[in-house]
């Protein structure tokens, strides 16, 4: 099985993944090590092969790979999924490939395609788990302009925090590593018991107001391309002018998208009020 899994990766690499020839003979080696696999190449079939080329989502290999972590005791009992999520990282373009990637296809092809490329590359190294957002539930009413319309959802991928435990995080110091969930730092942080893993993130970096900023997709996607728009500095919530400068100059380059700021205060659902930062889409 093992000796299947890792054709089966480099065969969904470079299909959905633009991974190059050189970069698979490369990652088959560093595969066949990290999951202690025989060196013998195991040929897929025509069919298997199509299979694999016709996949929306990675689900079935994330779940082999969780298996084979367990067997093989690869990964710490509870972490099959930092495991799995590493194995997709190696198969992904790096941060800067990613970034250099996305600047290509804006001069080629515009601002939304290079966007959707993110959006697309993040569901398809399961760094959003699309299968388990798909069973949010969605009620939507239309209304005579059939431009403008409310949608309410109920996120079944991610437990909602209620306002109590939201200030009580406002007002923990921030002393781990990385500090809070959205820091930068979280590009390729394995994980931990209590912080959830971030090896196969891609993030593309900003200037907004001056400052540096950068934009990732959020893992939970509460509405299409929802993304998150975040500084690089660990600093608290705040709206003021700069607020609405930064704002601005986010639509000037993403026209497509709608940006908002999570305001400063709890009781309006802000979850992480210890970082700056926005939610788009």
């Amino acid at each position: 099985m093992t000796g299947k899994i890792i054709e089966e990766l480099l065969t969904y690499g470079r299909y959905h993944l633009g991974l190059q020839k050189l970069d698979e003979i490369y990652l088959r080696n560093l595969l066949t090590f990290k999951l202690k696999a025989d060196y013998n190449n195991e040929k897929l079939s025509e069919s298997e092969r199509d299979t694999i080329k016709n996949l929306s989502v990675p689900d079935v290999l994330i779940d082999k790979l969780m298996l084979i972590a367990e067997q093989k005791q690869l990964a710490e009992k509870g972490m099959e999924l930092s495991f799995a999520s590493e194995i997709m990282s190696y198969l992904t373009p790096t941060p800067q490939k990613t970034v250099e990637n996305f600047f290509n296809i804006k001069n080629e092809r515009g601002i939304k395609e290079a966007a959707k490329y993110i959006y697309d590359l993040s569901i398809k190294n399961y760094y959003i788990q699309k299968t388990a957002i798909d069973k949010n539930i969605i009620w939507r009413a239309d209304f005579e302009n059939e431009n403008n319309y409310l949608e309410i959802t109920i996120n079944l991928s991610k437990p909602e925090k209620d306002n109590k435990e939201i200030l009580k995080q406002l007002k923990t110091p921030a002393v781990d590593y990385p500090k809070c969930a959205l820091c930068i730092e979280n590009l390729g942080f394995s994980g931990s018991a209590v912080k959830p893993p971030r090896q196969n993130i891609r993030i593309l970096p900003l200037k907004l107001g001056g400052e540096d900023w950068f934009m990732q997709y959020s893992p939970y996607l509460y509405y299409d391309e929802h993304c998150i728009v975040i500084s690089e500095n660990h600093t608290p919530m705040k709206v003021d002018k700069s607020t609405i400068c930064k704002l601005l100059d986010f639509v000037d380059l993403f026209p497509h998208y709608f940006i908002g700021s999570n305001a400063s205060i709890p009781i309006v659902g802000g979850s992480i009020l210890s970082h700056e930062h926005f939610q788009g889409g």
